[in-house]
């Protein structure tokens, strides 16, 4: 037989059928072979087991998992993450997949070192049993010369899987086999994950001292990091005086506390859009600085824009702010420009409790269910349009009335704040026990402040309170009323509706119009004077 008449993939099978105990993870139809989440400290099989599997991309996508696989998942929508010993990561997760694949090429070549480690196959039955030494002793150099060349040519593959369109190959052969859909990240509500480990915020301990901290796992399928560790001892002294100062009202202070306890939770039952209002330097800015960089991942900043009206228009396009927000509890935006009107549609959306849709740019749309309290933190009001119970009732408006004055304004104070960060973390937890004991129950400050700002964002309402009467039986004509509510608006200072706005409104609020005589006219109203345009000021008011 001539030294050459076995090709090399036939020199690879003998490689492969040497190798003892040898098992190739079944990638078929099954699915993939993954190491269990829990084996912290699994170890992948021998280099020889690994020589075993195909010298190709999906080859190396199964030596990818069995080596890596316990640190890498593929998400929907998102890529990539890493586990980085406390959550998977995404910021990491492209790079770091790419350096364990690399890490995993390296290895190749100790699997080629294990195989040459391991000699030549032993003779078959056909060499063993041939009489004549001379045939048996060139079937022998045969066996030796094939096996040569496939250790070459494993070595030659070894080279070339350090490609890039290998990596990426290998990349996208495993992918599939280490996915999770996106729904299943962060999927548990109530679970916690602080700098020291992972609390499950469904206790109820009498105390701190009684909260358990669990451990960092990766079945949880974390995603997110807060910015502190849980311990029950720390205390925040000045993170209290802070928090009396800006907030000296003890109802309002408590209500804070409870909301933002409830906020480190997914829980969205209470449905509410939050907005801190005050008109400047009121300590408010720096509170949520602080609650910001205690979230931590947990919370994200988004373009004020995203929660206006019009700043959003096609319905079916992407919102990139929007679909970066799975996994993320609290959701803080900046104030809007003065005039800006709140989008209701969005904000019922996000806060109804019900999956909404959304994507990326150039991505596929994904459904997820949101899981975030939204604050916006503003000095002026956003205009809210509508009156119905709808938007009222989730509207939440907490007024930071102090004013720190010059003397008093210190520009470490954030810095001064998160070196008790731990403290501050208890102060949220205890908020958070309160709220589950007794609900948020808004005190009367709150709701007042809710319905001055309900009253203000309602001018016709003063408008038919203070000039129109309801009588049955009379009529007043459309024009009449609309001229009357233009004389108000002019004399209150108050931008008046246009023309067919103010129709709509009209109507909206149950009052019917009949036509009589080609004039259209409003039933069961009348006004209670006659409009007046309105006066100029003397000249010496000028």
């Amino acid at each position: 037989m001539p030294d050459d008449a076995r090709g090399i993939p036939e020199a690879l099978d003998d490689l492969r059928a040497q190798i003892d105990g040898a098992v190739a993870v079944d990638l078929g139809a099954g699915g993939g072979v993954l190491p269990p989440d829990d084996d912290e400290d699994g170890a992948p099989p021998p280099d020889r087991e690994l020589a075993a599997f195909d010298q190709s991309d999906k080859g190396n996508g199964e030596r990818l998992i069995q080596r890596s696989g316990d640190k890498l998942v593929f998400v929907d929508q998102n890529g990539w993450a890493v586990w980085d010993g406390k959550r998977f990561a995404y910021e990491l997760g492209e790079g770091a997949a790419t350096k364990l694949c690399h890490r995993m090429v390296e290895k190749l070549r100790d699997e080629v070192m294990a195989l040459r480690d391991l000699g030549p196959p032993p003779a078959p039955p056909t060499e063993l049993d041939e009489p004549d030494p001379m045939i048996q002793g060139k079937m022998r150099l045969e066996r030796i010369k094939a096996w040569e060349r496939g250790l070459k040519a494993f070595e030659a593959f070894a080279v070339k899987s350090g490609n890039t369109p290998q990596v990426k190959g290998a990349l996208a052969q495993a992918a599939p086999y280490l996915s999770k859909p996106a729904r299943a990240m962060d999927a548990n509500p109530w679970l916690l994950t602080v700098d020291n480990g992972t609390l499950d915020l469904r206790q109820q301990p009498e105390t701190l001292d009684g909260m358990r901290l669990g451990g960092f796992r990766r079945a949880n399928l974390i995603t997110r990091l807060a910015g502190a560790g849980f311990s029950p001892q720390a205390a925040a002294p000045q993170f209290e005086r802070f928090i009396n100062r800006i907030l000296p009202d003890p109802e309002v202070r408590l209500f804070v506390q409870k909301l933002l306890g409830y906020c480190l939770t997914g829980d969205t039952s209470e449905q509410i859009f939050v907005i801190f209002y005050g008109t400047g330097k009121n300590g408010k800015s720096k509170l949520v600085d602080l609650i910001r960089k205690i979230f931590g991942d947990y919370a994200a900043t988004i373009p004020v824009g995203v929660f206006l009206d019009g700043k959003e228009k096609k319905a079916d396009g992407p919102k990139p702010s929007i679909a970066k927000l799975p996994g993320v509890r609290l959701v803080l935006m900046s104030e809007p420009d003065k005039g800006e009107a709140l989008s209701e549609g969005l904000v019922k959306e996000v806060t109804g409790g019900e999956p909404m849709e959304t994507r990326k740019l150039n991505r596929d749309p994904f459904e997820f269910r949101p899981e975030f309290t939204p604050i916006m933190v503003t000095n002026h009001r956003p205009i809210i349009r509508g009156q119905d119970v709808g938007i009222w009732r989730r509207v939440i408006l907490v007024p930071f009335e102090v004013f720190i004055t010059p003397e008093e304004r210190d520009p470490h104070i954030l810095d001064k704040l998160l070196e008790e960060k731990e403290g501050v973390l208890n102060w949220l937890l205890t908020g958070l026990w309160l709220w589950r004991e007794e609900g948020l129950d808004p005190p009367a400050k709150i709701m007042a402040a809710v319905e001055e700002y309900k009253r203000d964002q309602d001018p016709l309402g003063d408008f038919l309170e203070a000039e129109a009467a309801g009588i049955q039986g009379k009529r007043v004509t459309a024009t009449a009323l609309y001229a009357a509510y233009a004389v108000w608006c002019e004399r209150n200072a108050v931008e008046p509706l246009k023309q067919n706005g103010f129709g709509r409104k009209m109507k909206d609020r149950g009052f019917r119009t009949v036509k009589s005589c080609g004039v259209n006219e409003y039933v069961g109203l009348c006004l209670l004077t006659t409009p007046q345009t309105v006066a100029a000021p003397p000249p010496e008011a000028w």
